[in-house]
């Protein structure tokens, strides 16, 4: 499946901050995800989860989970983006599960899936 253009610009320009509420299964397919934009695709935010999934920034427990991604511009001179993720845990969100710079090589990565 094509990924959005909308989704495809918005990695590849690497600008913008944006935020997803992404719900998981037990394997880590996606149920349903919210989107600050909403011009993304049930596939790319899949292929976004499968390849935060690979990298060890988000984990499966084995169970359903809500997930939180942020893309976020507080980063430094070298990696000025980041993106942050926040499982929600049973006693609620942990901060910080997750720090990944937010470089061209993980959006192409994101783009490929």
């Amino acid at each position: 499946m094509k990924t959005n253009i909308h989704f495809t610009e918005l990695l590849r320009e690497n600008k913008y901050c944006s935020s997803f509420e992404v719900v998981v299964d037990e394997v880590g397919t996606i149920k349903s995800f919210t989107s600050d934009f909403g011009n993304e695709t049930l596939n790319d935010i899949q292929k976004m989860v499968n390849v935060l999934v690979r990298q060890g920034g988000i984990t499966i427990n084995g169970k359903g989970q809500v997930i939180h991604i942020d893309i976020n511009d507080i980063g430094d001179n070298e990696y000025p983006y980041y993106i942050d993720v926040y499982h929600n845990l049973e006693d609620g969100i942990q901060d910080e599960d997750s720090v990944i710079p937010f470089d061209q090589e993980l959006i192409d990565e994101f783009i490929i899936g």
